[in-house]
């Protein structure tokens, strides 16, 4: 590493340049720190220049083209510090294809940054343009709601003066906070212009207690001790307000005023003086204080009622109800209606299971009609019933609050809640749109609106849809119907503001373009998943008598993939899943052989599947223990998004049942492929410990497959398909009922006698065929097989019987199509292991008992023929 300045000149104008490492510094790295330092340095060079320096030894001008001459260059003035640089200006033709190249990436790399900072400029502007129309937005919505809470709130609220139960006022709310105020809070604003009242004489103290009545003369029967008054409230009661005077002229109103005045001092002095001595008269003694103290309720002065109801919703018990006046209960027999009044009392939050548990009587006071007529038997069953169905509503109060018990009036939209409808689930053929409908999001609403459009039969035209606000109108331009909703002030909810006139002049639309694929996905989900293979046509005819809407053939073919595949789930995501799966497998069974294949990573290009092969543990260590050393292999095309192919090896177990024992799924079907599906099976063996190369494998003649095999495993015996090779000769022109007939007693020839025969028939009837049977080289004719292999299936039914299982999964995506194949091999093999264990060692399973007791049986027609000197059995 060598730095060095370079002192460059430039017509009568100099500048440096400080180059920090000559090895790592090329031609077009020295071109840019040339025009940055000539900037910084105030010195403007041509944007087309050439470069020379005075070489030392020869004292002559030398040009700087490329970097081969720029190392030279760092060669001769290695041991210096400086090298001094000439700079000519030049045309495009004149200077080298290095410069040229190092000028071009400059000046892109100038526009990259150029065009970076306006789009940063431009995406500032953007998001202070999208900022200010939001507060706009927000501002706008809340002076919608201010309105709104300005016109639509009114609540008519009776208010009732302690001391005359005859006046009543009606008071008109118009705030946002009208449902926690209570009656009887403040008097209303008289209209009429009163005189000023004149100022009062000091109240008397509030824990004072109001004299009591005058008590009535006692019955001929002793009767109970009376019951202690009710608390009295905080503030005492108000005289009774007089009647406004008629009005007068400005000259008779001083006069009138100061008449009043003393008219009501007078009262009020009158008023004082019975009430003391009223309470002196019916001081209690001692005894009776302690007897009411005994039995006398805690007088503690209950808080406001106001305050109590502030955050307790809308909805109170009956019986909180009827203890301040608010409800009024049915008539009933018994006692009449004004033998008992009513005293007000205020209601106490901690007292509240105490007072709905005890009788309505402590709030009564006794009155003259109750002393003289005694205790009613009809009047306390009444009592009891009440208080019985004042349990039961307080318990249904309880136990079901909905969303709007928990309206409390302490939130701006909690108002707006209550006077708009929440939505909630609305089955098809009951929905219907009204104003001021509130809904969950923007989703839910535009679910039921769609839902309401194909329920009425009409579509819409979208007027303005965005994020805060939604209006359309009907299809037919001569239809005034029109909708318009937006967000509310919370952000999340919306609601319908505008709702206007019906359709008249438009007909229903069997058609409905508002009917989607993925609406119909939706709504005919639990019969895709009920059959997965429905017909189309069951579909249509559903679509038709549900919802009276026409769906086309296309669109269904869709809708039944679309739910299809919301059921076993996408082609992509199942394909990104199998290395996952593999892993899985190989934790939760070992023994298992589970590998998945991806193409090279080759720089940014993403890997791509190629292949997978898997083989659980009970499969191969059954096939090595307890089936004959066949191997029926076979592909299947795959029906799905992607396609495929499916390879699989199956064995025959010792019932002569189909055993599978492995399965893969490949691209393409081709010697590549069954190279990898070959190579993994003896990868499999080889890791059960099993190294055995002369299995016995039949199959068609695939393509690839003979080559592949035996570079995998060069002992191993091949049987071709007698039923593939008779279908090849009937392609290659050999056919017919004799041929037929003869080529099957040669393919299930059992010895070489009854084979030949067979040979030389199909020779006198078609000579080409024998020799096209000649040449296949795999075994096919039964009396050329091992007798090692104790297997004499010369067809690949039981491969084929294993593919036609897989069938109606072959169109699943390949996560669901293996978890399907290992199902149904785990329930396979499952049921045979567990009649597997009741066999004994030294019996036989149920297919050989059955082949035995049938051979025995065909034995009985054998007889011995003498042939001298041998013996000849006939059948």
């Amino acid at each position: 590493m060598v730095a060095i300045w370079l002192l460059c000149h430039y017509n009568d104008r100099n500048f440096d340049v400080r180059v920090q490492d000559t090895d790592e510094t090329n031609y077009m790295d020295l071109v840019d720190d040339l025009f940055d330092d000539s900037i910084k340095q105030d010195v403007l060079i041509p944007d087309l220049f050439r470069l020379f320096y005075v070489n030392p030894s020869t004292n002559k001008r030398v040009e700087l083209l490329n970097d081969v001459g720029l190392m030279g260059m760092w060669g001769l003035f290695k041991r210096t510090d400086t090298v001094e640089i000439w700079i000519e200006k030049a045309n495009e033709k004149e200077t080298s294809i290095q410069f040229r190249t190092a000028v071009k990436k400059r000046k892109d790399r100038k526009e990259r940054k150029a065009a970076e900072l306006r789009r940063k400029a431009e995406e500032f502007e953007r998001e202070r343009e999208e900022e200010r129309r939001r507060l706009e937005r927000e501002a706008e919505i809340q002076r919608d709601l201010e309105e709104q809470l300005a016109n639509t709130v009114a609540v008519e609220v009776p208010v009732y003066d302690v001391e005359d139960l005859s006046v009543e006022y009606v008071r008109v709310y118009s705030s946002q906070h009208a449902d926690c105020l209570s009656p009887g809070g403040s008097q209303p604003p008289n209209t009429q212009k009163e005189p000023s009242p004149p100022p009062r004489e000091p109240s008397p103290p509030p824990n004072v207690p109001s004299p009591p009545r005058e008590p009535s003369p006692p019955p001929n029967n002793p009767s109970p001790p009376p019951r202690s008054p009710s608390p009295p409230p905080n503030n005492p009661s108000p005289p009774p307000r007089s009647p406004s005077p008629p009005p007068t002229s400005p000259q008779t109103q001083p006069q009138q005023q100061q008449q009043q005045t003393e008219h009501q001092q007078q009262q009020q002095t009158e008023h004082q003086q019975q009430q003391q001595t009223e309470q002196q008269q019916h001081q209690p003694t001692e005894q009776q204080q302690q007897h009411q103290t005994e039995h006398q309720p805690d007088q503690t002065p209950p808080p406001n009622r106001a305050e109590l109801n502030k955050g307790r919703g809308f909805r109170i018990s009956r019986s909180h109800a009827k203890k301040t006046g608010e409800f009024v209960p049915k008539k009933r027999g018994g006692r009449p209606a004004g033998s008992r009044v009513r005293k007000p009392t205020a209601y106490n939050v901690e007292e509240e299971e105490q007072w709905d548990d005890e009788s309505d009587d402590e709030n009564f006071e006794e009155s003259e009609s109750d002393s003289e007529t005694g205790f009613n038997s009809d009047d306390f069953i009444d009592e009891e019933i009440e208080e019985d169905e004042e349990q039961d509503v307080l318990k249904e109060v309880i136990s079901e609050r909905s969303f709007e018990d928990h309206l409390d009036g302490s939130n701006k939209l909690d108002n707006l809640y209550a006077n708009g409808k929440v939505v909630g689930s609305m089955p098809w053929g009951t929905i219907k749109l009204q104003p001021w409908m509130i809904f969950q999001s923007k989703t839910h609403f535009m679910e039921v609106f769609r839902d309401f459009c194909i329920q009425e039969g009409f579509a819409v035209s979208v007027e303005k849809a965005d994020t805060t606000r939604f209006t359309a109108m009907c299809l037919v331009e001569s239809c005034n119907w029109r909708i318009h909703a937006c967000v509310l002030l919370d952000g999340v909810s919306w609601a319908i503001k505008t709702l206007v006139s019906e359709h008249k002049s438009c007909g229903r639309l069997e058609e409905n373009p508002m009917v989607t694929s993925q609406w119909l996905c939706t709504k005919l989900l639990p019969d895709i998943e009920a059959n997965p293979e429905i017909p189309i046509k069951t579909l249509q005819r559903k679509a038709l008598g549900i919802y009276r809407v026409q769906v086309k053939q296309r669109l269904m073919y869709k809708v039944r993939s679309l739910g299809r595949q919301q059921i076993y789930g996408g082609f992509d995501e199942s394909y990104a899943l199998l290395p996952s799966y593999a892993e899985m497998i190989k934790s939760t069974n070992p023994g298992s052989y589970a590998l998945v294949t991806w193409t090279a990573d080759s720089g940014n290009v993403t890997p791509r599947f190629k292949a997978c092969f898997f083989s659980f543990a009970a499969q191969v260590r059954g096939f090595l223990r307890g089936c004959r050393p066949i191997v029926g292999i076979d592909g299947a095309h795959l029906s799905g998004y992607y396609k495929g192919i499916l390879l699989t090896a199956v064995a025959i177990d010792g019932n002569n049942e189909i055993f599978p024992l492995a399965y893969s799924i490949v691209s393409t079907e081709s010697m590549d492929t069954w190279s990898y599906f070959f190579r993994s099976l003896k990868a499999l063996f080889v890791q059960h410990g099993c190294q055995r190369d002369d299995w016995t494998f039949i199959s068609d003649r695939m393509r690839g497959v003979e080559s592949a095999l035996y570079d995998v495993f060069p002992k191993a015996v091949r049987r071709v398909c007698a039923q593939h090779l008779y279908t090849n000769c009937r392609q290659a022109g050999y056919s017919g009922t004799a041929f037929h007939d003869l080529f099957w007693v040669a393919a299930d020839a059992y010895n070489p006698y009854v084979f030949n025969k067979a040979m030389e028939k199909i020779g006198k009837l078609i000579p080409e065929a024998v020799g096209y049977l000649d040449k296949v080289p795999e075994q096919w004719s039964r009396h050329k097989f091992d007798v090692g292999v104790t297997c004499d299936h010369n067809t690949t039914n039981f491969v084929e019987s294993f593919n036609a299982c897989t069938k109606p999964f072959r169109d699943l995506p390949v996560l669901s199509l293996l978890e399907e194949i290992r199902s149904w091999c785990m329930t396979k093999i499952g049921a045979r292991f567990d009649k597997a264990v009741d066999i004994g060692p030294d019996q036989l399973t149920p297919y050989a008992t059955k082949e035995l007791e049938e051979r025995s049986a065909d034995s009985r027609f054998c007889y011995a023929t003498n042939a001298g000197g041998g013996v000849n059995l006939r059948f």
